[in-house]
């Protein structure tokens, strides 16, 4: 197929223009771009989640020690004084 100038223009379509090839190059960088961010994303909620698990572990040692320390007051042992004060 030939233009009135005598061009061929059925080449265009197996070979994209500069401005598409351009574009394409752009859509894919940010694809992968994307792609970053959300394992970043993913890596940050998991860390969060373990942070969180961590922290409420602790929470139930603190109040486990706090109940059997609130259990001992009064018996001998403990501090310096023969009680748990």
């Amino acid at each position: 197929m030939t233009d009135e100038t005598g061009n061929c223009h059925c080449h265009l379509k197996f070979h994209p223009s500069e401005p598409l090839k351009a574009e394409r190059r752009r859509s894919n960088h940010l694809e992968k771009q994307l792609r970053g961010v959300r394992q970043q994303l993913e890596l940050r909620e998991r860390q969060m989640e373990d942070a969180a698990h961590a922290r409420v572990q602790e929470l139930g040692k603190e109040r486990q020690f706090e109940r059997s320390f609130s259990e001992a007051k009064g018996r001998t042992g403990g501090c310096g004084r023969g009680t748990f004060c």
